[in-house]
């Protein structure tokens, strides 16, 4: 392959991931801390602490507040990040799914397109799909279910590579 041929098809690879990407999150609203957690700095009360699930701590006597008249802060740390860490697991998993299929299906498309350079971009580019949609979930995912994810696209790309790519 030709110097062009190549950059074109990296770029066309670079693209590809980046377009899977940015549809799945303009398709798909990823949670947002801001919306599990809100400023604990507008929060003065124990009343507006209590409706953000939190715990609402006194200053001790002879402390100086942040504003001028405020008694106390919020902590509400534990609950939101909870509920926050789920809805960003559960994203994360169909996030995932999603560029599984989309990146498989571009990698097995690369080996049967016959053109060079969308050949190198479709395989390219499905792997760093694969690899972004993976990298995702990984910090949910059990160790067995890592060990099975990886042990399967091996196998895929074992497979076609000696199937498709073999020069015999």
């Amino acid at each position: 392959m030709k110097l062009k041929q190549v950059i074109v098809g990296l770029a066309i690879a670079i693209i590809f991931t980046l377009f899977i990407n940015y549809g799945i999150m303009t398709f798909y609203d990823r949670p947002l801390y801001d919306d599990f957690c809100p400023n604990l700095f507008e929060i003065t009360n124990e009343i507006e602490c209590s409706g953000a699930n939190g715990e609402w701590f006194e200053y001790a006597e002879g402390s100086v507040p942040r504003i001028e008249g405020e008694t106390g802060n919020c902590n509400n740390k534990m609950s939101c990040n909870e509920a926050f860490d789920t809805a960003r697991e559960s994203y994360s998993k169909v996030y995932f799914i999603i560029t599984l299929i989309l990146g498989l299906t571009a990698l097995i498309g690369g080996i049967f397109i016959e053109q060079k350079t969308i050949n190198l971009g479709a395989l390219v580019g499905g792997l760093l799909t694969l690899f972004v949609g993976t990298i995702s979930y990984w910090e949910f995912a059990e160790d067995l279910l890592r060990f099975v994810i990886l042990g399967i696209t091996l196998v895929i790309l074992i497979y076609v590579a000696y199937k498709k790519l073999d020069e015999r």
